[in-house]
């Protein structure tokens, strides 16, 4: 009587895994009629560039599965997944082969959802590279780019640091409004590509008025207004309309030149009162497309001169003396 060992076919599961994640190989073993073989040991192996690695072995269970928890540290790329079964006393050997694919990992950028900047000035705008499971991503090149309503322009290339940010510093002299802001990662040998969008807002700039005038004014004398324009970081400001109301009426506009300056003059206006009253004036600037307007209120200590008050006090004392000798001369 001659018994001879059971035949055993080995199935291997294919297996998907992101690099540097974590999988379960499963492998199950059965006989010529299909049934689990629960007990046996099985050994699982990869082949990487035409060579097997052996990966660590694993006793079936009453299914006749086998698991093997594995870390994917191999470069992605689909690999050939091999089991092999020696056999004992009771079974024959055999083996099974699937595929183990370690994929790239899946990368994100992250950055806030609008960043604003002021015409002019400059602005820091910070992405952060993390891999799917969170972890930053050190030394990667990431890309900034605007779209100027016709193309992408490319702003630069920055490598984040070792917690993962990319922090590009840069001053936006474009018209004020919305634009698109991407940022992106090519991606590498290990790392899929990703980009993500975002809004950039351009405002206008501030604009402040530094003005230098006498306090006091008299009445019929135009009065020196010296007016420098400059932004919120004191830079000169050209070519920017300075206009000088009084009770809502123009008096007087220019330009202001390379280093913000401009001089307007004003002449009191005759009003009535004995001897000092306050006109007030006011400066507008016309920030256009670029500034924001700007505005300021000046007083003015108006005094009338002294000849004004004390002559029509002399000629109404010469007429009353006169008219006094005139009634007298008429007594007699």
């Amino acid at each position: 009587l001659i018994v001879d060992r059971e035949a055993t076919a080995v199935t291997v599961t294919e297996s998907v895994v992101d690099y540097e994640g974590s999988v379960k190989l499963q492998a199950m073993i059965t006989d010529d009629e299909q049934n689990a073989i629960p007990r046996l040991e099985l050994a699982l192996k990869v082949e990487v560039n035409g060579s097997w690695h052996y990966l660590g072995s694993s006793i079936t269970d009453l299914d006749g599965r086998a698991y093997l928890a594995y870390t994917a540290l191999l470069p992605p790329h689909t690999y050939k997944l091999g089991v092999d079964f020696k056999g004992n006393l009771y079974y024959e050997g055999s083996n099974g082969f699937s595929h183990l694919k370690v994929q790239k990992l899946p990368t994100t950028l992250l950055i806030p959802s609008c960043i604003v900047a002021m015409y002019g000035d400059g602005v820091t705008m910070r992405a952060r590279l993390v891999d799917s499971r969170g972890s930053p991503l050190a030394g990667n090149v990431v890309r900034f780019r605007c779209w100027n309503g016709s193309e992408w322009m490319v702003l630069d290339d920055v490598r984040t640091d070792d917690k993962g940010y990319a922090a590009l510093t840069t001053a936006f002299p474009v018209k004020p409004q919305e634009y698109g802001l991407a940022v992106s990662f090519d991606g590498d040998r290990y790392r899929l590509p990703t980009e993500t969008e975002s809004v950039l807002t351009v405002e206008k700039e501030t604009v402040v008025l530094e003005v230098s005038a006498p306090k006091t004014a008299e009445i019929g004398q135009a009065v020196p207004i010296n007016v420098t324009v400059v932004d919120d970081e004191n830079n000169p400001i050209g070519d920017l309309s300075v206009l000088l109301f009084q009770d809502g009426q123009l008096v007087q506009e220019g330009l202001t030149d390379a280093r913000g300056r401009l001089t307007l003059t004003w002449t009191p206006r005759e009003t009535y009162f004995f001897r000092t009253a306050t006109q007030v004036v006011e400066l507008r600037v016309e920030g256009g497309e670029l500034y924001e307007d700007g505005f300021k209120r000046i007083g003015f200590a108006v005094v009338r001169p002294l000849w004004q008050i004390i002559a029509p006090s002399i000629i109404a004392i010469c007429a009353m003396m006169g008219l006094l000798v005139c009634i007298g001369r008429r007594a007699r």
